[in-house]
């Protein structure tokens, strides 16, 4: 999961906290994050404001794994980052921050990802915001990843995709990016509310 970005869309309220740690219904957004994908092992890619979410994982016991970006590395240099986490894993996902795909299975995923075999499956599902179909901020990736990530040091994975061997699988779910305000407000008139007593 990326989640060392600095989060300028949603300035100035990223100026005192770091995305994943903007609050809806009085938790972070990393809570419902987490929540979504428990099934799995999470690791947690962090730079800007790191210490406020390690704090919040420390205080509230999600041990997840951490990779540390001395600087901001993009996903790409990322993903590089954290190869050690990753190399016994056949296939894994990587999800952005900021991002939430709704009510889907990754299992399932990544079952579309070993069909269609290739190096990188890029999820497509539609946008809460505007009813278009696009890219989730949700990737499956293969371990040859690895292979397509060891330069430059600073990239975004998809400035890449057109080097990276790649198919797209059209997800029946919907996704929503609180990186900008107006998702950010979604968030908290829409969603997540059967998570406020648990």
């Amino acid at each position: 999961m990326m989640a060392g970005g600095k989060g300028t869309r949603l300035s100035p309220l990223t100026e005192y906290a770091p995305k994943v740690m903007m609050s809806i219904h009085g938790r972070p957004f990393l809570y419902y994050l987490i929540k979504e994908y428990q099934k799995h092992d999470i690791v947690l890619s962090v730079n800007y404001m790191r210490e406020a979410i390690k704090n919040w994982c420390r205080l509230t016991r999600n041990y997840l794994e951490f990779v540390d970006e001395p600087e901001f590395y993009g996903t790409g240099g990322a993903l590089r980052l954290a190869k050690p986490f990753l190399h016994n894993k056949r296939k894994f996902a990587v999800v952005n921050g900021d991002t939430i795909l709704l009510n889907e299975d990754l299992a399932k995923l990544g079952k579309v990802h070993d069909y269609k075999k290739d190096v990188a499956t890029v999820i497509y599902a539609k946008d809460v915001l505007d009813g278009k179909r696009k890219h989730s901020g949700m990737y499956i990736f293969s371990q040859s990843i690895f292979d397509y990530v060891k330069s430059p040091k600073v990239f975004n994975i998809e400035d890449k995709l057109d080097q990276i061997p790649h198919k797209i699988c059209e997800s029946n779910s919907t996704f929503l990016d609180i990186g900008s305000h107006e998702g950010l407000a979604y968030a908290k008139k829409n969603l997540f509310r059967e998570h406020i007593k648990s």
